[in-house]
């Protein structure tokens, strides 16, 4: 360790963002005006080197997603990442009588797409949110994307914890398809709409009344769906963002019927809803076999100049602090302690930006290796979890883990830097490593313990 004394010195102009380090101390004392000057605090500051690896993240609990995650997305730097969703429709079509029908002229799956900007309506003039794809989309749009969907062969259960990367053996035929569509967006649409084919269609037009008397009956009869989009294999494509939780998320059924109180034939509008209580289950799978990390994941035997950060439950950081760091420290008092990490700003980036929608979290790897724990500080100025961003520097404070790990209250197995909200979307990142010019670190404030 490089020691810093007595006066505040600034670590690569990053000083400005630590503020406690200085506040009412000068010279890098305090307690001159209230003690002996032999009883004077001195501060000290310091920055212990840490070692980062990139790993694949632990795959998470997805039933109770806030959004339903669709789509495929090929980057140069990232490979290849897709999801797709399994999701149980509510038997709420109180006017569907399978009994009267003639013929069923269409139906239509339809899900808003999850962000929305506010519209004032002109007659009403009222403010009213309206989804659009513009904000609910991560990477390239404007090209082709082929949707397919097929009937669930098991039933989704609500008490019941799926995780993303379950395996899909036995969940669906993928020989039947009940929709196939190919589509391409630019942006302004506010729906994704599928139109269901013969399958599905005559499916609903034979089934009995029995099959929609009861919810239990209907999951029988029709245990939900599972929606997927084809792989992309150029470069592009992205990962959309939908609100099954909305009343305009739903499939309608529109069929033409005995009306036998005016005997007409009358056409109806059978609407199925999706609703909040739908269990639902987003699915991640990723191929890195084409990029430049691919020999070191999950390898601690050679430390880059980068490391990679990628939602959708794909890739974390994995920090390390060498033990000698940490005896050095010993009898020591910790009062600050931060983390920076930098992101990479100079690789070439066709899809952008390389920057995590929400904020990253610290997480302390236990014996069983596995993340845990946070670590990070919450405070009024650094934000969630200790977080800070300034432009392309994440700061976290994490001073009670360092006097931790110095007191040997914690085992130093590291930590893991990672989305806060790995199922929301598919941003990533690319960070500044211990290996770069600008490299991660931890800076320190402490003073000798006092002995007497």
């Amino acid at each position: 360790m490089t020691k810093r004394h007595s006066t505040l010195i600034f670590f690569q102009g990053i000083f400005i963002l630590m503020f406690l380090f200085t506040a009412c101390v000068k010279e890098g004392q305090i307690g001159l005006n209230i003690l002996p000057q032999s009883d004077a605090v001195v501060f000290k500051y310091d920055t212990i080197s840490v070692n980062a690896y990139t790993f694949k993240a632990d795959s998470s609990y997805t039933t109770s997603a806030s959004s339903c995650l669709l789509g495929s997305i090929n980057d140069p730097n990232f490979g290849k990442a897709q999801a797709s969703f399994l999701i149980k429709l509510n038997n709420s079509a109180t006017t569907f009588v399978p009994k009267n029908i003639i013929d069923i002229d269409s139906v239509v799956f339809q899900i808003p797409f999850t962000y929305t900007y506010k519209v004032k309506d002109t007659v009403t003039n009222e403010t009213v949110a309206v989804p659009k794809l513009d904000s609910s989309y991560y990477g390239t749009i404007n090209q082709n994307f082929t949707f397919r969907m097929y009937e669930l062969s098991k039933k989704l259960e609500s008490d019941t914890v799926y995780y993303s990367n379950m395996s899909l053996g036995g969940w669906y035929n993928s020989a039947t398809e009940i929709a196939h569509e190919t589509k391409v967006f630019n942006g302004n649409e506010g729906y994704l709409k599928l139109m269901l084919n013969d399958n599905f269609k005559n499916k609903f037009k034979t089934a009995d009344s029995t099959d929609f008397a009861t919810v239990d009956k209907f999951t029988e009869f029709f245990k939900g769906f599972y929606v997927k989009v084809d792989e992309q294999n150029s470069m592009g494509g992205a990962i959309f963002s939908l609100n099954s939780s909305s009343s305009d998320a739903h499939v309608t059924v529109y069929y033409r019927a005995n009306n036998k109180t005016k005997a007409t034939i009358d056409t109806i509008a059978a609407v199925f809803s999706f609703g909040a209580t739908a269990p639902k289950v987003n699915i991640a799978s990723h191929n890195y076999s084409a990029t430049s990390f691919n020999s070191y994941l999950n390898k601690t035997t050679w430390q880059d100049s980068v490391t990679y950060l990628q939602a959708l439950d794909g890739l974390n950081t994995r920090v390390l602090i060498n033990n000698s760091e940490l005896l050095s420290l010993q009898n020591k008092v910790i009062y600050d302690a931060r983390l920076l990490v930098r992101l990479h700003d100079t690789l070439d980036v066709p899809i952008k930006p390389f920057e995590l929608n929400s904020m990253p979290i610290l997480l302390q790897y236990s014996d069983d290796g596995l993340a845990k724990l946070a670590i990070a500080e919450y405070n009024l100025t650094s934000g969630y979890l200790g977080a800070y961003r300034n432009k392309d520097l994440y700061t976290f404070t994490i001073t009670k883990y360092i006097q931790d790990l110095v007191d040997g209250k914690e085992v130093n197995n590291g930590f893991s830097i990672q989305d806060h909200s790995p199922q929301t979307s598919a941003r990533r990142s690319i960070l500044r490593s211990g290996n770069n010019s600008k490299p991660m670190q931890i800076i320190i404030k402490y003073s000798d313990l006092q002995t007497k």
